[in-house]
């Protein structure tokens, strides 16, 4: 896989793409960041060498240089899945602020894209949130009714735009089903933190298959920088 083909989630719940990223090495980067305050500079990563200072810098906590090499995703998703999504730019334990989100909006584009889940499960019983691995007995039952009030809803959508109702306001009738589509822009510890938090066990089985995706573009991009952190920050 290239590093800009789309990484389509199971289920078809939708894509998450690496849609671009800072030109040099991730590792070498952060190994001659690290060294700033010596005033060193090395310009081919050591495998052996630098890795260990990875290591050691993630596992001390010198984080500072997990944080510069830059990368955006695109990504398509479920509303419901974009506002857990969104938590990680204005709501994170972490300091560093600058994630720059940018999202398609429905005062200027009409939303045609709604997801429908293949099964409902079961509430867990012991989690005020999160569902447990056995489908309700009237899941099939729930999904008809599900696709009706969905098409009641987007067919009023579609009537009251189509009429000349403001697209702001005709929005006000669609689910959190409804597809959104952005850019996010994050360092390799944000968006470590993002896959480390939304691919535990509690976290919506939805946003799991993006993270677990995105776990595999963080392999794949960042490499021995990224096998660091999960090293040791896991």
């Amino acid at each position: 896989m290239s590093k800009t083909d789309p990484r389509f989630m199971r289920d078809g719940i939708g894509l998450v793409e690496l849609y671009d990223w800072m030109q040099m090495n991730p590792c070498l980067k952060a190994v001659n960041v690290a060294r700033a305050s010596f005033g060193k500079r090395v310009t081919v990563f050591d495998l052996f060498k630098d890795k260990r200072f990875l290591d050691f810098l993630a596992e001390f906590l010198h984080s500072s240089p997990f944080r510069h090499s830059y990368i955006t995703l695109y990504v398509s998703c479920p509303e419901v899945v974009a506002r857990q999504w969104y938590k990680h730019v204005v709501g994170s334990d972490y300091s560093f602020k600058d994630l720059p989100w940018n999202e398609i909006s429905g005062r200027y584009v009409e939303y045609n894209e709604f997801y429908t889940p293949e099964n409902f499960f079961m509430q867990h019983k012991k989690r005020k949130q999160g569902r447990t691995d056995e489908i309700h007995p009237q899941s099939e039952y729930f999904i008809r009714r599900y696709k009706e009030i969905q098409q009641l809803a987007v067919a009023l959508y579609k009537e009251m735009s189509g009429s000349g109702v403001a697209m702001e306001q005709a929005r006000l009738t669609l689910p959190l089903s409804t597809y959104t589509q952005f850019y996010w822009t994050a360092s390799p510890q944000a968006v470590f933190h993002f896959v480390k938090l939304r691919n535990k066990p509690d976290a919506q089985a939805e946003i799991r298959e993006y993270a677990k995706e995105v776990a595999e573009i963080g392999r794949m991009h960042y490499s021995h920088l990224w096998d660091s952190m999960e090293t040791f920050w896991s």
